[in-house]
């Protein structure tokens, strides 16, 4: 390949990623779910699924586990926060990251990201940005990334809704009461 066919490559590499949502599907994964398993780990394991509970390390801002075979580490790195003032003197706090993710020992795909937190007189204001693609090897992985987050989606769905219904059921219980219907 000489170096025009390389460049459109890469462009269409890029282009594939953001077709399949890699960055939003990944961030959502570590956003949503892997961030919060050091702490599930501690206190609610039962919030870790069983697919990946026996194979999960955690460090500061690693997650490895197990799924379907394969190794996976998704790695996430924050940057150094930049301070500024809106217009109108609200102070913004920008945090730039990383996200890295790799499959049995290889990096697979990374992405950068970014953290935007204005505190206003009411309330804080939030905004999170997927920036450019850096790397990213087409692969399997491309279509068990969203299958395990749905899995991950699935399983706190069902933990929540299984601890809540005997106060879904008070409450239907009451409302059938006040409606006259029991």
């Amino acid at each position: 390949m000489n170096s025009e066919e390389i460049r459109a490559e890469i462009q269409r590499l890029k282009r594939l990623a953001l077709d399949l949502r890699l960055r939003e599907t990944l961030w959502l994964l570590y956003r949503s779910h892997l961030k919060f398993y050091p702490s599930h780990f501690a206190k609610d394991p039962e919030l870790i699924p069983p697919e990946i509970r026996e194979s999960i390390v955690v460090s500061d801002s690693t997650v490895e586990f197990r799924f379907e075979g394969n190794a996976y580490k998704l790695r996430y790195v924050e940057g150094e926060k930049k301070y500024s003032k809106s217009w109108d003197n609200n102070h913004i706090t920008t945090t730039p990251g990383t996200i890295t993710f790799g499959v049995d020992g290889y990096r697979v795909f990374e992405f950068r990201a970014e953290k935007t937190i204005e505190s206003t007189p009411d309330f804080p204001t939030m905004d999170e940005r997927m920036g450019d693609v850096t790397a990213f090897i087409e692969g399997p992985w491309v279509s068990v990334v969203p299958e395990l987050l749905r899995k991950l989606e699935a399983h706190s769905k069902g933990v929540y809704e299984k601890r809540n219904a005997p106060m879904r059921q008070k409450q239907l219980d009451d409302e059938m009461t006040r409606f006259g219907l029991a």
